[in-house]
């Protein structure tokens, strides 16, 4: 006899359960290269404003002043190497609540 616990009890008395589906691992969005293509697109043509750019891209202005925040207060090398970056372990590390409070240092 065959049983697993969970939500409800699944029995089978003679063939085994078929293994639980495994959770898909996370994708991490890189907040650094959107930040880089919001800060692109408003620099392009400076009538845009920021409501402009969260309309374009499908978020707030007050996600576009986060971003945009994020730009200015870090450093060129760390911008460079984490907007090509496809590390998810480094994407995770550096999500865009602790960029914001690594910006709020500087």
């Amino acid at each position: 006899m065959y049983r697993r616990r969970g939500r409800g009890t699944a029995i089978s008395l003679y063939d085994p359960l078929p293994p639980l589906p495994q959770a898909p691992r996370p994708v991490y969005k890189n907040i650094v290269a959107m930040a880089v293509q919001v800060r692109e697109y408003l620099v392009e043509n400076p009538q845009r404003t920021q409501t402009a750019a969260g309309n374009h891209f499908g978020v707030t202005r007050a996600r576009v002043s986060q971003l945009m925040t994020i730009v200015e207060s870090l450093p060129d090398d760390f911008i460079s190497i984490m907007k090509t970056t496809a590390d998810q372990s480094l994407l995770k590390r550096f999500s865009g609540k602790s960029l914001l409070r690594i910006a709020a240092l500087s």
